[in-house]
């Protein structure tokens, strides 16, 4: 499969590749709002089952290579937002795959 191939429709054809898809190949899918929303769903829900990110553990390995920082931010809020886990959880996690972004995250609310 070509990149061009994969960004003819890349919500159905990252589930179908026998390995993972290049963070180039990533990075240009990004801009494509309905690809965007099924990672972001992904990472909820790998929190919301198991407080942490290991059933989409791939996405924290290759999203860091290319989220600008408001990006970062704003996934963090949706994650924490609609997970329904705790913050101390996750973030910790969250914060070591975003490393270079983890000062300008909210402050946790857990109390």
């Amino acid at each position: 499969m070509t990149k061009e191939d994969f960004l003819k429709d890349p919500c159905a054809l990252v589930l179908r590749m026998d390995e993972p898809a290049p963070a180039d190949w990533i990075a240009a899918a990004w801009s494509d709002p309905q690809f965007r929303a099924n990672v972001t769903y992904a990472l909820v829900r790998s929190v919301s089952k198991n407080g942490d990110f290991f059933i989409a553990s791939y996405w924290l390995e290759v999203l860091p290579t290319f989220l600008p920082a408001e990006q970062v931010v704003s996934l963090y809020e949706r994650i924490r937002d609609e997970s329904g886990r705790l913050e101390v959880e996750w973030r910790p996690e969250f914060e070591r795959a975003f490393a270079s972004h983890a000062s300008i995250l909210p402050r946790a609310t857990d109390h």
